[in-house]
């Protein structure tokens, strides 16, 4: 079962980061369209956000079932701790903060400019840059990982502000 848990788990991870590359290429490409096509790749990206949220949903909760069921990993463990909150403010926030926005520029309204859509995706992709590094290296970490999801964030949102100032 312990295997079955950590497939889903990581499948949901994958559709998390896919989900926001997805939806920030589309963002992209948004800039330089025009009309339907703007709409039509402003829908893309909702779907893809949305996907992102579900993915980050499925590896929060497959997360959760491995680190209360399975004798490794636990909670007190940084890595565990850290990544399990963030990974519950990506979830809050794309569907609350992205979604809407990117809703807005699908049904004609919204501008692409929006510095809080660009900033926090780019912020929730960096997050979740910095989650699948702590996957892959938490037996190499030592000590407290805070500054790793912290470096990865602000990371993320520097690169939506720059975007804002090119817009």
């Amino acid at each position: 079962m312990a295997e079955i848990v950590l497939y889903l788990h990581i499948i949901g991870a994958i559709a998390l980061f896919s989900g926001l590359v997805a939806a920030a290429v589309a963002m992209l490409r948004m800039e330089r369209a025009a009309g339907e096509t703007r709409r039509e790749l402003a829908s893309m990206a909702r779907a893809m956000a949305s996907m992102a949220a579900g993915g980050g949903a499925l590896t929060l909760l497959f997360g959760l079932y491995m680190v209360l069921n399975e004798p490794w990993p636990n909670f007190g463990d940084a890595w565990i701790d850290n990544s399990l909150g963030l990974l519950l403010v990506i979830v809050v926030v794309i569907p609350l903060v992205i979604v809407p926005r990117l809703r807005a520029i699908a049904e004609g309204g919204g501008t692409m400019g929006d510095p809080t859509l660009w900033i926090t995706t780019a912020a929730m992709l960096g997050g979740s840059f910095g989650i699948e590094y702590l996957m892959v290296a938490k037996p190499l970490a030592h000590g407290s990982d805070d500054g790793v999801l912290l470096l990865f964030l602000l990371l993320g949102a520097g690169a939506g502000w720059l975007q804002t100032r090119e817009a």
